[in-house]
């Protein structure tokens, strides 16, 4: 190969290098000549083009990417991996230097093809890697804007970036800070396939708990818990609430498609005890030892919170094989639990009252599989338990209201709690009239509250 005509336009010499490494592809023999190194070598200088489309630019990285198979055929999976997450390097850098104001449509794409270049790029394993400056402020500026990257999937994507810094890297206050701000931002659209391994695609759950344990081991995390402790005070849920809702909520969600997998047999034993694992690392975001810890005694979260950690014992306890065949397996995953009862020690009310049943349940398995959860609150005796009376019931759930409210449009009393999970809707209405849910539709209602607290401390 001596290079393509100078007449030639950008799609024909595409259209060359496309025959070029189709044939190296079906010679099955790897590069000797070394075309397709050079190939790729074009490649780059293409895609770095600022006068390239997205398409042009999509095309090229494809085109490396084959180049790559081609250049290391027969060559071992970590090489070819090493030599993937150093493409989509050059081209996140081209992306950086360019810095499309529009991530939607074919730079959408663009962007989506460079983070599953570096997904499998792990720096615990392969080491981390100093980035540019460049780079890491167009990853900051695309975790950060919605209006520029809408996709919030794509913006949480943004973290695998921030994860392959050395690990001192996020004590710096301004990279700390606008992470923990693009985060904590799209955190509330967090779904439960971006935490499961799917394929050949690594997930996000790793790079999600790392980049958090790092904000909160530098303080990064303390002034957004401070902003949702507010923000559950007012009742007017904002970024902070929602993402952290969204997150406990989730780890309950996620220990049901666990049993789901593992019931159909797609999971092994040892897929199903590490997916458990990953339910719990989750809700400790929330309930562990965490600058929001606070915030799990404020009607609504804990409520979430406490069904969470219900739905993961019970999800672990429901499947009786991989309770006996991974007792000690099971076990360490009880004493992790163990640890979230305990720093949730200040609801442990809420446990008894809200899953009385299911405590009583629990203790019947435990001890069937010859297990404990030494710090799971005791279960309320049958007979000590007392008809509420109506007026002190949520008109939604029929629980014992904690901090009742007025909606003024239909008249209802219901818990802050429901409360909470009506305002976290995309459109809160009134589950009565259907009218618009605000800060101003609803009435605390302090004396009722007091009364109820009488009520519930004379039983």
């Amino acid at each position: 190969m001596s290079g393509y005509a100078i007449s030639q336009t950008i799609e024909e010499k595409l259209e060359a290098s496309q025959k070029i490494l189709a044939r190296l592809s079906s010679a099955n023999k790897g590069d000797p000549e070394g075309e397709a190194s050079e190939v790729y070598n074009y490649m780059i200088g293409w895609m770095s083009n600022v006068n390239h489309s997205p398409t042009i630019v999509a095309t090229c990285l494809n085109l490396a990417e084959e180049c790559i198979e081609v250049m290391l055929h027969g060559k071992d999976e970590a090489e070819k991996s090493g030599s993937q997450t150093t493409l989509g390097l050059e081209a996140a850098e081209a992306l950086a230097l360019r810095r499309p104001d529009d991530l939607c449509g074919p730079w959408e794409r663009v962007v989506w093809d460079v983070v599953t270049l570096i997904s499998e790029w792990d720096p615990e394993s392969d080491g981390h890697l100093d980035l540019t400056e460049e780079l890491v402020d167009w990853v900051l500026f695309v975790l950060n804007s919605p209006k520029a990257c809408p996709n919030a999937h794509l913006r949480l994507e943004m973290i695998r970036f921030i994860e392959t810094l050395p690990k001192n890297k996020l004590s710096d206050p301004k990279l700390g800070s606008r992470t923990a701000q693009g985060l904590i931002n799209a955190g509330g659209k967090i779904e439960m396939h971006m935490l499961v391994p799917r394929g050949d695609r690594v997930s996000l759950a790793l790079p999600l708990l790392n980049i958090i344990q790092h904000l909160k081991k530098y303080g990064h995390l303390q002034m957004h818990a401070m902003i949702a402790l507010e923000q559950l005070k007012e009742l007017q849920p904002g970024a902070e609430v929602r993402f952290l809702a969204n997150v406990a909520t989730l780890a309950g969600k996620l220990s049901i498609h666990v049993v789901e997998r593992y019931k159909q047999g797609g999971w092994t034993d040892a897929m199903a005890i590490m997916m458990f694992g990953r339910c719990i690392s989750v809700l400790e975001i929330v309930a562990g030892d965490s600058p929001f810890l606070p915030i799990t005694q404020m009607p609504g979260m804990c409520q979430m919170v406490s069904s969470s950690l219900i739905t993961i014992i019970d999800s672990m306890l429901s499947l009786s094989d991989l309770c006996t065949n991974r007792q000690d397996s099971v076990k360490i995953l009880l004493l992790d639990l163990d640890v979230i009862f305990r720093h949730l020690i200040a609801i442990k009310k809420v446990f008894q009252e809200d899953h009385n049943v299911k405590i009583l349940e629990f203790q019947v398995k435990l001890n069937e599989y010859n297990l404990s959860l030494v710090s799971m609150p005791e279960p309320i005796p049958e007979n000590e338990i007392k008809d509420c009376p109506t007026e002190f019931l949520d008109a939604v759930t029929q629980s014992i209201m904690k901090a009742p409210v007025r909606l003024v449009g239909s008249g209802e009393k219901i818990d802050e709690s429901t409360l909470l999970q009506l305002l976290l809707e995309e459109s809160p209405k009134d589950p009565f009239t259907r009218s618009a849910l605000n800060r101003n539709t609803f009435l605390q209602l302090p004396a009722l509250k007091l009364k109820i607290q009488e009520w519930i401390s004379n039983q």
